[in-house]
């Protein structure tokens, strides 16, 4: 149950066979390496032997997730917007202020 928990981080996988390669964000970098260690990277191993056969190479590749990119520069536009807002640049003026979040809500 672990191990599925560890491979429900990637976000890609490619079958090039003898190669079955699990591609990870960097932010999950850590549960790569987790499935490397001993036990776990074993237990991958003969279940993806059970599944393609013998002979299959697991790698693991690090790299940036482009969902998680994209959500990010979504988050920065939304953020510049509000930002540059006049009534948001004069609210911040007056009350020394910062944004600390920026939420889209629905028109009443």
């Amino acid at each position: 149950m672990a191990l599925a928990a560890h491979l429900r981080g990637a976000f890609k996988w490619e079958w090039n066979q003898p190669e079955l390669r699990l591609f990870f964000d960097r932010e999950m970098a850590g549960q790569v390496q987790l499935l490397e260690k001993g036990d776990r990277r074993q237990a991958l191993e003969e279940f993806t032997e059970a599944c393609f056969g013998e002979g299959v190479q697991l790698v693991f590749q690090i790299k940036d997730d482009p969902a998680r990119i994209q959500k990010e520069a979504r988050e920065k536009a939304k953020y510049a917007e509000v930002e540059n807002h006049p009534i948001v640049k004069l609210t911040k003026e007056i009350f020394h202020g910062k944004i600390l979040n920026v939420e889209e809500g629905g028109s009443d």
